[in-house]
């Protein structure tokens, strides 16, 4: 028993013996009603927490991933041999990484059409 409704016995017992017998139908009738709201609280159900669904992995994330990958390994050696030359500089830095850009812009484009 909760410890609010077996206080609620507990007072309701006391106030009968204080008050008489004249008040005890409502005094039964108030505990009655104190337990059958107990009653109807408990037998009610939690509600549920919503979880939206996790998006499962599949086996075709892994093209777009490795792309992702050989992009970013095949950019490092790229950049620092345009960097160093003396006659590309910025600018062979910028066309390698559009380039680079451009191939993953279109790997993606080209998954959503799928």
């Amino acid at each position: 028993m909760p410890d609010d409704l077996a206080k609620d016995v507990r007072a309701t017992a006391a106030a009968a013996s204080d008050l008489g017998s004249g008040y005890h139908d409502e005094l039964a009738a108030s505990l009655v009603d104190k337990v059958e709201a107990e009653l109807s609280r408990r037998r009610e159900p939690a509600v549920p927490t919503y979880r939206p669904p996790t998006p499962a992995r599949s086996a075709a994330d892994g093209p777009a991933v490795a792309v992702a990958i050989i992009s970013l390994v095949m950019a490092i050696p790229l950049t620092a041999i345009a960097a160093v030359g003396a006659h590309t500089g910025l600018l062979g830095m910028l066309l390698i990484w559009i380039g680079i850009i451009g191939v993953n812009v279109a790997f993606a484009w080209g998954r959503r059409r799928d």
